[in-house]
């Protein structure tokens, strides 16, 4: 968040969706802008979740780049994380169909 200076700041918050990058590959993605009130976070974060058919190694600490190119959704909390989970899938099979590039 830090690297985006006031424009982090200045996201509404909520499910965005776009491409990413990283290592040289492009990916569908969506970002969460929030504070993640399900986990109870106390400052604004952002979480890119890449879309794609394999499973990722751990890239945690690698420098990834995200290109908005809409808004799905406002934040919202959830009673569980499995209702999370299932919440996510359906936009994700949703951008694949009609908003991304795949």
């Amino acid at each position: 968040m830090e690297e985006l200076g006031d424009k982090g700041s200045d996201l509404e918050t909520g499910i965005y969706y776009g491409i990413s990058t990283l290592n040289g590959v492009l990916y569908d993605a969506v970002m969460s802008v929030g504070w993640n009130p399900f986990y109870k976070n106390t400052i604004k974060t952002i979480e890119v979740h890449l879309m794609c058919e394999t499973q990722l190694v751990d890239f945690y600490g690698e420098r990834l780049n995200f290109t908005v190119h809409g808004y799905l959704r406002p934040e919202a909390n959830f009673k569980s994380l499995g209702e999370c989970s299932h919440l996510l899938q359906w936009p994700l099979m949703q951008l694949t169909q009609m908003y991304l590039r795949f």
